[in-house]
């Protein structure tokens, strides 16, 4: 059975913003289908993020159906999911982010692996939710003075 991943907020940022990693989340993107999914909670940061941005209304409306085409609806945050969430942070024993924490056990919920890129995801063990982690944003350079 091939893998199959849920994209949390970063790596898909990154591939929009062609940063580091971008290029992982191209390759999963071209196989989409039923294979990569989003749950709903990575899909209204990605909207809050747009909605900050500098892209026109025609830009956004653009990049969101690119998106909305190769992952599908979101997948929900429901009870199976909160469940998981209460299974993962027990288990691990540190604090994560509830959001993150919530997108984490989306993936486990669904049988997906997560593509992340954020540091406090790497505190779950792979054996509670398999993943995929992208490498780090690449520092800005600094500016001469």
């Amino acid at each position: 059975m091939k893998k199959r991943y849920l994209i949390d907020t970063s790596p898909l940022l990154a591939h929009l913003l062609q940063q580091s990693g971008c290029e992982v989340v191209e390759r999963l993107l071209k196989v989409s289908g039923d294979r990569l999914a989003i749950c709903i909670l990575t899909w209204v940061e990605f909207e809050i993020f747009l909605h900050r941005s500098a892209y026109t209304a025609k830009e956004k409306a653009r990049i969101l159906s690119i998106y909305r085409t190769a992952l599908g609806s979101p997948l929900p945050v429901d009870e199976k999911v909160g469940r998981e969430a209460l299974a993962i942070r027990q288990a691990i024993g540190t604090r994560i982010p509830l959001t993150n924490l919530l997108i984490a056990a989306c993936a486990k919920a669904n049988g997906f692996d997560l593509v992340y890129r954020d540091e406090h995801l790497a505190d779950i063990p792979e054996d509670l939710v398999g993943q995929l982690r992208l490498p780090a944003k690449a520092a800005r350079p600094r500016q001469a003075k």
